[in-house]
């Protein structure tokens, strides 16, 4: 199972759209969706959390214009993460091959 982590920084518009876009390409939910809210907290909204989502953290955030925030909000995500494999996804970056399957290595 691949568990797919997401951050979102004032960009909730592109969260419902990736939400519609796991349950197009994924209907089956063969996966774990974790999404961190890295937003500064001045600027955070209150959403209805989708149940397509399984892990929706809101985490501490400032404003700033470095990648020091964005990292510490993956290393966040990851503690969320289990499985196999983690994909770690940009909120702007949109899956479009519904294919994709874990295969394992015959040995």
């Amino acid at each position: 199972m691949i568990n797919y982590l997401i951050v979102i920084y004032k960009n909730y518009d592109l969260l419902d759209i990736q939400v519609n876009n796991f349950k197009h390409k994924f209907p089956e939910k063969d996966y774990l969706l974790t999404v961190i809210d890295n937003t500064p907290n001045q600027e955070k909204q209150n959403i209805i959390v989708d149940p397509i989502i399984d892990q929706y953290v809101s985490i501490d955030s400032q404003p700033t214009f470095d990648g020091t925030s964005h990292g510490n909000a993956i290393d966040v995500g990851l503690e969320y993460c289990s499985g196999d494999i983690i994909g770690i996804l940009d909120s702007d970056y949109f899956i479009l091959n519904d294919q994709i399957q874990i295969g394992r290595a015959h040995v």
